[in-house]
């Protein structure tokens, strides 16, 4: 007699195809080579928050120059929170990543009387939000409406920018800066 295979239950099947979907979603497939993703990360302060942040801290704002590694390091930790989730309905599994430019410009690309842009109806409603390359968009009402439905509904905002906290708080304010990390979120910001 042959042995018995079992078979995934339908919620360990749902599990599975959630992770595989929201892994497709997440850029930069090759930060699970461990040799090319210290190379393209060389902050060990950026290594480190890829392996332990979670939704549980809070929002993110990731700063610092171009080719430290910050977007690399924020897919890192989110692959790794994707792997790791043991419930289809793990927020980490309906991540939303988008740059901040696509969520300044949807409204532009959206026809009148079309009612309000795809993507900022997604970056709103994900549970967990990435905004890649916050500060060189077009200012545009559209990412403040965004951060603004998203702190009142206390979702996790990740966000990284190659400005400094200042330049940030002088271009959209302090108060919208800390609408990303409220409540007990954190600002990392990543020297050469």
């Amino acid at each position: 007699m042959g042995e018995l295979i079992a078979l995934p239950t339908p919620d360990e099947h749902l599990l599975g195809e959630r992770r595989e979907a929201a892994l497709r979603r997440l850029p930069m497939p090759w930060v699970d080579d461990a040799a090319t993703y210290e190379r393209a990360v060389s902050s060990r302060q950026l290594r480190q928050l890829a392996a332990r942040w979670t939704p549980a801290d809070g929002g993110l704002l990731v700063l610092g120059s171009t080719g430290l590694g910050k977007t690399a390091a924020v897919a890192c930790a989110l692959r790794r929170l994707v792997r790791a989730a043991t419930n289809w309905r793990d927020p980490t599994l309906r991540t939303h990543w988008t740059n901040a430019s696509a969520i300044a410009l949807a409204r532009r690309h959206t026809g009148l009387g079309a009612g309000e842009a795809a993507e900022i109806r997604r970056a709103i409603e994900a549970p967990v939000l990435v905004v890649d390359e916050l500060g060189p968009e077009p200012l545009d009402a559209a990412l403040h409406d965004v951060l603004d439905a998203r702190y009142t509904h206390q979702r996790v905002t990740l966000a990284t920018s190659g400005m400094s906290l200042a330049e940030l708080r002088e271009r959209y304010g302090a108060a919208r800066i800390r609408r990303i990390t409220a409540p007990h979120g954190a600002v990392v910001e990543v020297r050469p």
